[in-house]
């Protein structure tokens, strides 16, 4: 009888552990509103710093300016809002990096000018700040991607509108007061849309769409500078990328 009763509850503990195995937990979800001063929020950018909290750039509308969102903690219940730049009509197209620091490095377009800028920031929250126009070459500057190399210092994809092609500034300085400028794809209407990463050689891989074919393309460069590269199409079939 005792053996029954042992086999039995060993029987209850393991079909109690399975019902706990098939049910599935679910965090709730947490909504936090971060900037709600007027018209704000497109063309966000975020990333993670050391301590796991977010740090979101992006674009207020309502005043034509950059700025950026830095959490005090994981959920951004806490949060320090500061204008990176406000000089005219700026800062759609963000894309941002922290840098070894951990102080925000961000590209974007600066529409009253048609040009290229990149923010870094002094210190965490952007109080203090270096802005540098990295193009200017009539209409450049929309659809941005922005890494940092091994030495800190910005790489960023874009669209040059003036002639439909897919461009890369190679910054020589973490200001990117000097720099490189190279056009990547100039066969026709290309470059928007791009994402850019570095591979293990430091050299861009960008994607990119291509509008003249409605097709997604990605462009490998073989060199730091991208002044040899593959050009390849990824998807084509109807309108995609």
């Amino acid at each position: 009888m005792r053996l029954i009763s042992t086999r039995f509850f060993r029987a209850l503990v393991l079909a109690s552990l399975l019902a706990l195995l098939a049910t599935p937990v679910f965090a709730a979800a947490i909504t936090i509103t971060l900037d709600s001063a007027g018209e704000v929020g497109e063309f966000t950018s975020l990333t993670l710093n050391a301590s796991g909290n977010p740090v979101i750039s992006y674009y207020d509308s309502g005043n034509r300016d950059l700025k950026v969102a830095v959490c005090g903690d994981a959920s951004c219940s806490t949060k320090n809002l500061t204008t990176v730049d406000s000089a005219g009509e700026v800062g759609e197209y963000t894309s941002l990096a922290l840098n070894a620091s951990g102080n925000p490095v961000i590209s974007y377009y600066d529409s009253s000018n048609r040009d290229l800028k990149v923010a870094v920031c002094g210190d965490a929250t952007c109080t203090t700040k270096t802005l540098t126009t990295v193009d200017s070459a009539v209409d450049v500057g929309e659809y941005t991607s922005l890494v940092l190399n091994a030495s800190g210092n910005p790489v960023i994809s874009y669209y040059d509108a003036s002639n439909s092609d897919l461009k890369l500034a190679i910054c020589a300085d973490a200001a990117c007061t000097t720099k490189t400028l190279t056009t990547v794809d100039g066969s026709g209407h290309r470059g928007t849309h791009t994402s850019l990463v570095l591979n293990a050689s430091g050299n861009p891989v960008i994607s990119y769409y291509d509008p003249d074919n409605s097709n997604l393309n990605v462009a490998v460069c073989w060199d730091e500078t991208c002044t040899t590269k593959t050009l390849t199409i990824v998807d084509s079939p109807g309108f995609v990328g």
